[in-house]
């Protein structure tokens, strides 16, 4: 009798067992994509800083040896005790200065060496350079076409695990945010090795990372909506136009032309204005396609009245229920039977329709996309 408690215990334990772990595997199951598009995002909005901080690991600072300041300390800001505390602690000739991240620790010391050889070699080999590479590979396999002709990145499981990196892309250049992932790193890299170099060298190299990504982007031209494509162009040249004007102010040449910095600051400042100007109209524009998409207009490209009020009663209906709908109604003047815009013929308009790629893209870029 008692072995039979201790089978009927055990049968019972490991039933429940089971049904508790499959339980969890379904869960899984179903959070998985989820989890997926959260370390994604996760990994992509910390690849720039955390890769700026692992190549700061090789960078070092120069400083003005001793005997430097010992010819300008009478005549110049830098104090005796300054000088004889930098003398304690420096070599005579031939040093490189002391670390970026730590002021304490000489450049080529032993602690120096350890850090970047410990994490510096691995952080750039794993994640600056691994990580872009691996989302290459990522993107690779899930971009095969099966028999049908259908790429694996238009299924909507995929989409959503993955769609951050490559949605606003067309197919066939599937890979681009990996070429931006690179060229913001090469841009880190460079600047951060070049802080012991003049201002105007280190915005000169960086305007020739940025001019090297203008050509790839008129190249290839990888965005689908070709209105993405003209603000990405617009967006660097401005960037480079900041740049030039910078580098401008920051030569020894111009230094005491007066009024130079101020007129170069009026240019920056308006060159900016209009970027940021144009991008508004951008936003506006996918808003007022989207209204008359959501509406189901068809027989014209504006918003009327009548369409605003539909979306605020869609909108405060979704939000508050009919509440706040009747509110709006009240302020609107609309009757309580107003609904959706009638169609061309006089019929309800319905609530879907196909997206407007025409409206949004040039043919060639939808037959790419297609």
């Amino acid at each position: 009798m008692f072995l039979g408690i201790i089978w009927l215990s055990y049968a019972y334990i490991t039933t429940r067992l089971r049904r508790v772990r499959h339980g969890v595997r379904r869960q899984i199951v179903r959070l998985e994509p989820y989890m997926v598009l959260s370390a994604v995002t996760m990994l992509y909005f910390l690849y720039t800083p955390t890769s700026r901080e692992i190549i700061s690991l090789f960078s070092c600072q120069p400083v003005d040896t001793e005997k430097a300041l010992q010819d300008v300390a009478p005549t110049s800001k830098y104090t005796s005790d300054a000088v004889a505390a930098l003398a304690n602690r420096t070599p005579k000739d031939g040093w490189q200065g002391v670390w970026t991240s730590d002021t304490s620790v000489m450049c080529s010391s032993p602690a120096h060496v350890g850090v970047a050889i410990g994490l510096g070699i691995p952080g750039l080999i794993v994640w600056v350079f691994g990580l872009p590479i691996m989302l290459w590979v990522m993107l690779k396999r899930n971009s095969r076409v099966n028999e049908f002709g259908v790429s694996k990145l238009e299924d909507p499981l995929v989409e959503l695990k993955y769609g951050l990196m490559y949605d606003k892309y067309r197919y066939k250049r599937h890979y681009w945010e990996c070429v931006v992932l690179l060229e913001n790193c090469a841009l880190t890299m460079l600047l951060v090795l070049l802080q012991a170099q003049p201002a105007p060298l280190q915005i000169l190299v960086a305007m020739a990372v940025i001019f090297i990504g203008v050509i790839l982007h008129i190249t290839f031209k990888p965005y689908i909506v070709k209105m993405l494509d003209t603000l990405r162009r617009v967006a660097v040249y401005s960037l480079m136009g900041t740049l030039f004007f910078m580098m401008l102010v920051s030569m020894s040449e111009f230094e005491e032309t007066p009024g130079l910095p101020t007129a170069a600051l009026i240019v920056i400042v308006i060159i900016n204005l209009v970027v940021v100007g144009l991008h508004v109209w951008a936003i506006f524009r996918e808003l007022k396609r989207w209204a008359l998409y959501e509406l189901g207009v068809t027989d014209r490209d504006y918003l009327a009245w009548s369409d605003i009020r539909c979306l605020m009663q869609r909108l405060m209906l979704a939000l508050g229920g009919g509440r706040l709908q009747g509110i709006v109604r009240r302020i609107s003047g609309s009757s309580s039977g107003d609904s959706a815009p009638a169609g061309p013929n006089g019929q309800q308009a319905p609530g879907r329709r196909s997206p407007p790629y025409g409206q949004a893209t040039d043919p060639a870029v939808v037959a790419a996309y297609v």
